[in-house]
């Protein structure tokens, strides 16, 4: 979400230069380039085509940026945009806010907090992505295609530790008796959704379908809201993107929701990401962000109606505290996990429907009673006809 609803997407076909609007140039400019010829031959090192970077705003290390960058970094105070009473956290022990952020000129609303997970808070988050938020009811993209698959993630660590390959079937063909081994599922998955779910296709979410909100990250993403000045907000919809360092996701906006006046907040763990922010049209030049693990970024005002997207996973970027040496024993195979593709993973969260004063229900306590307003059709008014029909993690090629 950040969410931004993110799913990313595969890059196919060639753009002329002149073609390219100033966005798909910065898309390319920062992607992943190529390190074989057509012939499949790998470059030898001091071949290898490389990235600039010095363009890129680093909130970590701000004495750092180019001079033209540290004159759109803005600092903030969070305790001047918050009501301490706002902002109690119920667990305290799994996130660690510093009172400074960060925005950036033009972007009302746009904030990001660099640094907010400790490394054992992050293999807590990491951990509930992986083995409770991938759990039915919650959707995942392999719903579709072969049902619903209890504890997706035992069965591969399982998997990981015999050596054997646990088997499950499609259930979209009963004609041939295809199986799949769990680590081919896991190697699938690109998202998995809480709270209500998004409904990917027609772009909308519907209040009948529905999961449980995880009430620990119901609470975090709440006060992180509030912390920034969004209160009251109602965390109600997540998605979890699992990037591998050959996946982007491109241009997209996020305004299938139909409160548009409340952030998305994204939060971030694995490795490192390129993060584009545009403006309400491709022809924006985007500014490029870093994206670390243990950061979060938050998108309200007029920052949610500006195109974003992440154009670059960077290798070998994972934290060596997140690396299987390094971890506890109970975290071995999620940090297994992580280091197989270079991988990344995103959790963002929004508010997605308007209630009336004084009703602050959601599906993670809600009761019978809350009135909600939605359209009579079920469909968001704010779909946007330039944009896919899916916002997720896909594979780019390179070039």
């Amino acid at each position: 979400m950040m969410m931004y609803s993110e799913e990313p997407t595969e890059k196919r076909g060639y753009t002329a230069p002149n073609t390219m609007n100033p966005f798909k140039k910065a898309e390319k400019q920062y992607k992943r380039p190529a390190i074989t010829n057509k012939n499949g031959k790998v470059y030898p090192p001091h071949l290898q085509p490389k990235t600039d970077f010095s363009d890129v705003i680093d909130f970590q290390n701000i004495a750092g940026n180019s001079p033209k960058n540290k004159d759109i970094i803005l600092e903030v105070k969070l305790s001047d945009l918050s009501r301490k009473e706002d902002c109690a956290f119920e667990h305290s022990d799994l996130f660690t806010l510093p009172d400074v952020a960060y925005g950036l000129k033009g972007y009302p609303g746009f904030y990001f907090i660099p640094n907010c997970f400790t490394p054992s808070q992050q293999l807590y988050w990491i951990s509930q992505a992986l083995e409770v938020y991938t759990k039915p009811p919650n959707n995942t993209i392999l719903t579709s295609q072969y049902g619903v698959i209890d504890d997706l993630w035992g069965k591969w660590v399982e998997e990981m530790k015999t050596k054997e390959n646990p088997l499950v079937k499609s259930n979209t063909d009963h004609s041939h008796a295809h199986q799949y081994p769990y680590q081919e599922l896991m190697d699938k998955l690109k998202w998995a959704t809480v709270g209500y779910q998004y409904l990917w296709t027609p772009r909308i979410y519907d209040k009948n379908v529905t999961a449980p909100f995880p009430p620990t990250l119901f609470d975090l993403v709440q006060k992180i809201a509030h912390k920034v000045g969004y209160a009251p907000y109602v965390p109600e919809a997540g998605t979890i993107n699992f990037y591998t360092q050959d996946m982007v996701m491109n241009a997209h906006l996020d305004d299938a929701e139909y409160e548009m006046a409340k952030p998305i907040v994204s939060l971030s763990f694995g490795s490192e990401a390129v993060f584009l922010l545009g403006g309400e049209t491709k022809e924006t030049e985007p500014h490029a962000v870093f994206i670390r693990s243990g950061d979060i970024m938050i998108m309200g005002g007029r920052a949610r109606y500006c195109y974003h997207g992440v154009s670059r996973i960077i290798e070998d970027s994972i934290p060596q505290y997140l690396t299987p040496d390094f971890v506890p024993e109970e975290n071995k195979w999620h940090a297994v996990f992580l280091q197989q593709k270079g991988r990344r993973i995103n959790i963002n969260c929004r508010q997605v429907f308007t209630y009336k004063e004084g009703d602050s229900s959601s599906n993670s306590d809600k009761n019978n009673n809350s009135e909600i307003k939605v359209s009579d059709n079920g469909n968001s008014n704010n779909n946007n006809s330039d944009q896919s029909s899916t916002n997720s993690p896909t594979v780019t090629t390179t070039e």
